[in-house]
């Protein structure tokens, strides 16, 4: 079976450029002039003072990353005071008159020490980060799981992401909504955003948002939600699925190919390292209401790739599996007949398997006896790291699950370890205030 690359060709690019008015992307993306939302601010504002360059570290193994700038035209980037390093330009995308989006292929990279990159305008160093490559053999990662970056509510933001170097973090997993890039207006009646609009909230998302100023870099796998999909409760039906695809791969780019992923339809993706298999679905995509939640390609690619491995797994999905409140959306309420085939398929390879997912802007470790997926195990919900809050609205009772829950601005840290036939893992939450346990001891998954 032939899969859809998610990461796509310089050709393939510039064709949905074409597809979708190039006039119009670059005006919107030029100007950035406020919509009848009034959520995209005016070209009179640059870059706040003080600020670094738009950067974001994404894929990376031991020895190589690739990395995405956002900048004016004609950036050079170059290594600093490390022989050993090599930095490529891979691809270079106009935005407009304002801004490029570069991506880099760093290679000779250490997974112990930092080396240093060079930004460069007009040859005058402007810029200089820091980043590392990371250990994928590495027993017990620490990993940040985060959902939910609104741009338009930023504020506490500058609390929040030092919470990754606090922690240490090794890589973060985003696992939706990184971008809100439709408007309010269309979130309230659920239209598609044109693309020349999402890509303009795509660039206001890097250049407000503390994720892409972070010194020194953190790796960070992203898959999208219905925000970045450019449609709220978005299904297959979105006009410009994949004109959106194009440019959420553009900003958060994967290797074409490597050994330790496998793509499927859309954007999912497998990773396997640290001795599990972290399978990335798109839950938007091919959604049909009450019939397919990830559509038949995508369960074929993922059924086969999780009954293939004996490697425990964390499955990562937008909404929540299970439906535990009345509103919101969940693969239950969704896409119900999917998650009877999941429930199929792991009954078919018992192995250690948590559910990790976002959306709800609340955080919750909901505990699922083996009545859901034959086995005793949980579903970690991480959401929103900044957006609206529900507070205390949607928490529930230890007698029903929920072991852990936090209404408002954070994400976890999740610290797994694998033992024979059993995940542990130590999860954190991150906070405006701190980073605390969340239970009082590891959660235990084993068959």
């Amino acid at each position: 079976m032939k899969f859809i690359k998610a990461n796509l060709p310089r050709r393939k690019f510039l064709q949905y450029l074409a597809a979708i008015a190039p006039a119009a992307w670059l005006a919107k993306a030029q100007a950035l002039t406020a919509n009848d939302s009034g959520d995209v601010t005016s070209t009179a504002r640059q870059l706040a003072a003080g600020r670094k360059m738009p950067m974001l570290q994404t894929w990376a193994d031991e020895t190589s990353a690739l990395v995405v700038v956002m900048g004016p035209k004609g950036l050079t980037f170059d290594s600093q005071n490390n022989a050993g390093l090599t930095v490529q330009l891979m691809r270079a995308d106009d935005l407009g008159s304002q801004f490029t989006l570069y991506r880099l292929q760093v290679t000779g990279l250490s997974p112990t020490a930092y080396s240093q990159i060079g930004v460069y305008n007009q040859n005058r160093l402007v810029d200089v980060r820091s980043l590392k490559g990371l250990d994928m053999t590495q027993a017990s990662p620490n990993l940040a799981v985060a959902s939910c970056a609104n741009f338009r509510k930023t504020e506490g933001q500058e609390y929040i992401y030092p919470r990754f170097h606090e922690a240490k973090t090794d890589a973060i997993f985003f696992i939706g909504d990184i971008v809100y890039s439709n408007s309010r207006v269309g979130s309230v009646f659920k239209t598609p955003e044109e693309p020349s609009s999402a890509l303009a909230r795509y660039v206001e998302t890097w250049r407000t948002v503390d994720l892409y100023q972070m010194e020194p870099l953190v790796p960070t796998l992203a898959m999208w939600d219905d925000h970045d999909y450019g449609q709220n409760n978005g299904d297959a039906t979105n006009p410009y699925r994949d004109q959106m695809k194009a440019i959420f791969r553009s900003f958060y780019p994967m290797p074409e190919v490597h050994e330790r992923l496998s793509y499927g339809p859309g954007v999912s993706f497998r990773l396997r390292a640290f001795g599990i298999d972290f399978h990335f679905l798109d839950d938007r995509s091919f959604l049909v209401n009450q019939v397919t939640q990830w559509g038949e390609q995508q369960e074929d690619w993922f059924f086969k790739d999780y009954l293939a491995s004996s490697n425990p797994a964390w499955i990562m999905n937008g909404v929540q599996f299970v439906q535990y409140a009345p509103v919101g959306e969940s693969v239950q309420r969704g896409g119900l007949p999917s998650l009877q085939r999941l429930r199929n398929v792991i009954k078919a390879n018992m192995k250690p398997v948590v559910f990790v997912t976002g959306d709800v802007h609340y955080s919750q470790i909901q505990y699922l006896s083996k009545e859901y997926f034959g086995l005793n195990t949980y579903e970690l919900t991480s959401s929103a790291i900044h957006s609206s809050s529900v507070g205390e609205w949607l928490r529930r009772s230890q007698e029903v699950g929920q072991l852990f829950y936090y209404g408002e601005s954070n994400f976890f840290i999740v610290k797994p370890r694998i033992e024979a036939k059993a995940m542990q893992l130590e999860v954190s939450c991150a906070t405006a205030t701190g980073i605390y346990p969340t239970v009082s001891a590891p959660l235990r998954i084993e068959t």
